[in-house]
């Protein structure tokens, strides 16, 4: 297991940076109005996204070992376009700033990321956690090779090449996907209608409990984009979107530790084992956290500024410090909420969400028509704060763990290290 996670965050790691390139390119092209642009444009894709995981989401790396593949996979892509093609209509009639004639794009990329999704979802159910690891370096990678020639060579000053990037990566990503699942696709049959009500009740059931977490995780998150450009423009968007960006990468530690501990948890029925394993990660995440989030902190906001070629983004340090409690605590709640994921308990992790939802509309509409950037950051930070508090007494009250196991001990530490040395001396071998 810990080779698995030592290899995940490996490559999240690499992903991580390339992610971060991609966001210095579109700010050094477009600036922080443009990078705002961008981030709505995304955050667009994302939603309709929760949409179509509801059946073709993650959910699906907790069925995969329970259902046929075939019973799974083509309920999950008609969904995927079907949601697509009901989402374009809708989308038309919403009050967005995006140009509407981009939003025939959103709904295609929602398809295509949707289906690759599927793909990724089978891949870890199946505990095939490099290969998964793999494609989604892809995507970034793609993202950068085709970004750097449009903006970087070509000096391209609109959104439209970036869209273009997001074609071509979900396009590969997805196709390989399937390559990697060519031995399921070999063995793919139709099923009579009736066979397949009970996989289609399953994803449904868990996926709508999962997406309703996703939902208000969104919200939580991304709530804070739109009324940024409601209140003010697209520039205190782009200037938050960089914040978000940096940040989130602190949770490249945990994402990559909750990929395997989820696809481990949904293979076992050994309760206490999963309930012991996911204590020990989340007390490992919060410290790796921490010392990088300290990085991240001290950096001044000079740095920024050489870094994104505008004086708008001057203000990244100041918004990071406000971020960096919520993001410290949240990367402790991911490893909670992927137990809950793994265990089929998702209307825990929809609780825990919620409760972060409620000081998140509490808060909203009144740090952040006053207090702009900072007061979106204040918000975040607060909600993420108040859901993991909410993970970790579920946690324990459910577990019959004593409280007192929360805090790190000497033996922690020593079973860290012996965990690092075991794993050194099975590489030199």
């Amino acid at each position: 297991m810990l080779h698995k996670i030592i290899n995940t965050i490996g490559t999240r790691g690499i992903s991580a940076l390339l992610t971060f390139l991609i966001t210095v390119i579109i700010s050094q092209a477009l600036g922080a109005a443009g990078k705002g642009e961008q981030a709505i444009l995304l955050t667009t894709i994302a939603f309709v996204l929760i949409f179509s995981d509801i059946v073709s989401g993650k959910t699906l790396v907790y069925l995969t070992p329970i259902h046929a593949f075939s019973a799974l996979f083509l309920p999950s892509y008609l969904w995927s376009l079907l949601v697509g093609m009901f989402a374009w209509g809708i989308l038309l009639f919403l009050p967005l700033e995006i140009d509407r004639n981009l939003l025939v794009h959103v709904s295609i990329l929602a398809v295509i990321a949707s289906w690759n999704g599927v793909n990724i979802a089978i891949l870890m159910g199946k505990e095939k956690i490099k290969t998964v690891n793999w494609i989604s370096l892809l995507h970034p990678l793609m993202m950068c090779i085709v970004l750097g020639v449009f903006y970087v060579l070509l000096r391209s000053k609109t959104l439209y090449p970036y869209i273009f990037a997001l074609y071509v990566a979900y396009i590969v990503c997805w196709a390989l996907g399937l390559l990697a699942l060519r031995k399921e696709l070999r063995t793919f049959s139709f099923f009579q209608s009736i066979q397949y009500k009970p996989a289609i009740k399953s994803l449904f059931h868990y996926g709508f409990l999962n997406q309703a977490t996703y939902f208000v995780s969104f919200l939580n998150l991304r709530l804070s984009y739109y009324l940024l450009e409601a209140y003010f423009d697209f520039q205190k968007v782009g200037i938050f979107s960089n914040a978000i960006v940096l940040t989130e990468a602190i949770w490249l530690i945990s994402g990559s530790v909750a990929v395997v501990q989820y696809a481990r948890i949904a293979n076992t029925n050994d309760g206490p084992y999963a309930q012991n394993i996911t204590l020990r990660l989340a007390k490992a995440c919060g410290i790796l956290s921490l010392g990088a989030l300290v990085i991240l902190s001290l950096l001044p906001s000079s740095v920024y500024v050489l870094i994104f070629r505008f004086e708008d983004f001057s203000a990244l340090p100041q918004i990071i410090r406000l971020l960096a409690p919520g993001v410290l605590f949240f990367s402790i709640c991911l490893i909670f909420g992927h137990y809950f994921s793994g265990i089929g308990k998702y209307h825990r992790t929809l609780l825990c969400a919620s409760v972060g939802l409620l000081f998140t509309l509490a808060l909203s509409f009144i740090l952040i028509p006053r207090m702009d950037v900072y007061g979106a950051a204040i918000t975040t930070s607060i909600s993420f704060m108040a859901s993991t508090i909410t993970a970790v007494i579920i946690f324990f009250r459910t577990s019959k763990i004593p409280v007192s196991k929360i805090w790190i001990t000497k033996q922690d530490i020593k079973e860290f290290y012996a965990d690092l040395q075991g794993y050194i001396k099975k590489l030199r071998k």
